[in-house]
């Protein structure tokens, strides 16, 4: 009975990280593919235009 806590601690380490290593890969991939392509373009050059027009007078 003294000796069940010692392989119940292992499988518990094992089982929660294969969960957020898939999760994460997935979410990495959509996420940064969608959120990079889409708010780095337009976030770089929304900021920059935006910040440089109003200032230069077409």
């Amino acid at each position: 009975p003294p000796r069940p806590p010692e392989p119940g601690p292992p499988p518990r380490s094992r089982s929660p990280p294969p969960r957020p290593r898939p999760e994460r890969r997935a979410g990495a991939r959509p996420s940064l593919r969608s959120p990079r392509r889409s708010p780095s373009r337009p976030g770089r050059s929304s900021r920059a235009p935006r910040a440089r027009s109003p200032p230069r007078p077409p």
